[in-house]
């Protein structure tokens, strides 16, 4: 049974301090819902209207209680814009960063408004099927048109969550294809463009309020690392360890993307610049290193940075050649342009994408590279941030085996072959015994007849001389036989090849065994 009641207020008397108690204005009732729950709702300062507000509320309750009420006609009543504002609270609450809460709560205004929405009732997937043709026509990429897409059904997969809306009128409506229309897809730099950009960048002049110097060493660890723009303006000495066993730099999870704090090893090469660096300049341990930020606390233009840079090392490189028909290429070429003909940009971000690509070509393990990159997914790691170009192909396949051009013929060298019965090897003695062998011991293939050990010996070189030659160079040429000296047993016996896995028999075993003589198998 609910009740009718005026709440207690804590009041501070501004004169004296004394704190004291105040009954409000307006008449609260406190009833429970359909679910159990205790609620409270301040209701009108007259006690008879808050009494009949209460006998309604109870009624409505039991009604719901029963299925005689939709419980969902509340939220149908109110307009989308009121449900919007505690969407936006709801992800503040979340602890998202307030970009992200923004970009998404505009995103999904925009829909709603463009569409016409007014209430849930008006939700419709063809109206916003249609919004977004609208603004691919207008010219804005698939990948844009799917981030407003990604909004509006996120806003609406929370009102099912919450509640509001029995079922998600937007489910059926799928992504676009971003392959088929990429506008600012980055590419990786190769090595010597990226010691020409930090060369140009070192002897550039200041864009955008950073000087060269500065520029070199914000490329230099972001290429390194793999840190992204804004991780990187939040770096302090402290966030620094070069004195370490294993020098590092940290990333505050309060900057870092995946909302995680961070370590990531620095390479000695950077750990020297960076050492130099740091002497020329007047840093304080709260102070930033990098001046990445404006006074309003915007990120700076760091795309201008790298457009610049990019700009002048190309045009140093093409003017060190002299000859018409190498200036004549070079300038047709790609190499150190800002977007290159494929329409892939060499921006700041393309930092991050040579990072992950450089790690592919040293070998790293891709779950080393996914953990590096701080990916969550192994996907992104290698199919967005692994670029492979036409060299790297090229070697790929080149390292695979060719086919044999002029392979003996097994045939002809079975022919070359002597037929020879097995002999019968030297019993070997008990463990321990001089020599390995008693005084009285069978005959063995020391007595073998001279010129059939030559003849042996003549037909085993030429046969693996001739599959030696034709594997040449293919990195095998270990694993081809090679012959024993003239005073060694393994000549006097015969060239025997064990297959891998299988151990040849060992001097000092107590088994009496015998050998059949193998050739080359």
């Amino acid at each position: 049974m609910g009740r009718v009641f005026k709440k207690r207020i804590p009041v501070t008397d501004p004169v004296s301090g004394e704190l004291s108690e105040r009954e409000s204005q307006k008449y609260y009732v406190e009833y429970r819902d359909e679910h159990g729950k205790k609620r409270r709702k301040a209701v009108s300062p007259d006690k008879s209207v808050a009494t009949r507000k209460l006998a309604q509320i109870e009624r409505d309750v039991d009604r719901r209680r029963n299925g005689e009420i939709d419980p969902y006609e509340e939220h149908r009543r109110r307009p989308i814009t009121d449900h919007l504002r505690d969407f936006e609270q709801f992800l503040r609450s979340k602890g998202g960063s307030e970009k992200h809460v923004s970009q998404v709560v505009k995103r999904a205004t925009d829909v709603m408004t463009d569409c016409g929405f007014v209430l849930l009732a008006d939700l419709r997937p063809g109206a916003v099927q249609n919004n977004l043709h609208e603004r691919r026509q207008s010219g804005r990429s698939a990948q844009t048109c799917n981030f407003y897409l990604k909004a509006a059904t996120q806003f609406v997969r929370w009102l099912v969550q919450d509640r509001r809306l029995l079922d998600n009128p937007l489910r059926g409506l799928t992504l676009l294809n971003v392959r088929i229309d990429r506008r600012h897809d980055r590419r990786a730099l190769s090595a010597e463009e990226y010691e020409r950009l930090l060369n140009a960048a070192a002897t550039g002049k200041r864009v955008d309020g950073m000087s060269g110097a500065e520029r070199r060493i914000l490329y230099l660890v972001g290429s390194s690392t793999g840190l992204r723009r804004a991780e990187l303006s939040s770096l302090t000495l402290r966030s620094l360890n070069l004195d370490g066993e294993f020098p590092s730099v940290a990333v505050l999870a309060a900057y870092s993307k995946n909302g995680r704090d961070d370590t990531l090893p620095l390479h000695p090469a950077v750990v020297a610049e960076i050492r130099v660096w740091l002497a020329t300049q007047k840093c304080t341990p709260s102070q930033p290193l990098f001046h990445l930020r404006s006074a309003g606390g915007e990120l700076r233009d760091t795309a201008k940075m790298m457009r610049r840079d990019l700009a002048a090392a190309r045009s140093k490189w093409i003017a060190e050649t002299d000859d018409p028909e190498e200036r004549k290429r070079r300038e047709s070429s790609d190499f150190l342009q800002y977007q290159n003909s494929a329409g892939l940009f060499a921006d700041f971000h393309a930092n991050r994408h040579t990072f992950i690509s450089n790690l592919a070509q040293a070998g790293v393990h891709p779950k080393m590279a996914q953990t590096l990159a701080r990916h969550s997914t192994i996907n992104l790691t290698m199919n967005t941030y692994t670029h492979v170009n036409m060299e790297e192909k090229s070697r790929a396949v080149g390292r695979l085996q060719g086919p044999r051009a002029n392979a003996p013929d097994q045939a002809i060298v079975d022919q070359k072959r002597p037929k020879v019965e097995a002999a019968e090897v030297s019993v070997l003695g008990p463990s321990g015994v001089p020599n390995g062998a008693p005084e009285q011991s069978a005959p063995g293939p020391e007595e073998a007849p001279s010129d059939m050990i030559a003849e042996l010996r003549s037909v085993v070189t030429t046969h693996a001389s001739v599959v030696h030659n034709t594997n040449e160079g293919d990195g095998l040429d270990a694993y081809w036989p090679v012959l024993a000296a003239s005073d060694t047993q393994a000549e006097r016996t015969c060239f025997e090849m064990h297959p891998e896995g299988f151990e040849p028999p060992t001097l000092g075993s107590e088994d009496r065994c015998s050998i059949q003589l193998s050739y080359g198998c």
